[in-house]
């Protein structure tokens, strides 16, 4: 059950309003203060997109598109209505993405790209294996 929060007391001239919204990754439910002057704390906000709204279509296939890989895949578009909706994460998963980019990035910055094809002894590889450990190893926590 949830329980209403008090709201946190705006500074002097401001006045605020709480809103409840749902993490777009983890379900949890965050609690959003939000100002007068429109800045707001207690989440992150980046911003309303459109999403397929169940049950009012199917995805066509409109064509394929070939992969760096050399794969084809199929291209498909979304035959019914969309839905609107307020992309929102809570603090710690927005954390968690800003650390694994930040490891992304310099694991590409020191060791570039992962390779083609994976070598045991290469360090590129050896570095985007330890990439890969640490972000499955995160992920079933």
């Amino acid at each position: 059950m949830l329980t209403k929060r008090k709201l946190d007391k705006p500074k002097k001239g401001k006045s605020s309003r709480q809103i409840r919204r749902e993490c777009e990754n983890c379900e949890k439910k965050i609690y959003i203060t939000v100002y007068d002057d429109g800045h707001y704390k207690g989440g992150h906000f980046f911003g309303k997109i459109d999403i397929p709204k169940k049950d009012t279509g199917k995805y066509k296939i409109i064509g394929k598109q070939k992969l760096p890989s050399g794969e084809k895949i199929d291209v498909v578009e979304w035959t019914g209505q969309d839905e609107t909706i307020e992309y929102w994460e809570c603090n710690d998963c927005y954390e968690e993405k800003m650390h694994v980019y930040w490891l992304r990035d310099k694991i590409e910055e020191l060791y570039g790209n992962r390779c083609a094809d994976h070598e045991t002894d290469c360090p590129c590889c050896q570095a985007w294996d330890v990439y890969d450990t640490l972000i499955k190893e995160a992920r079933t926590k």
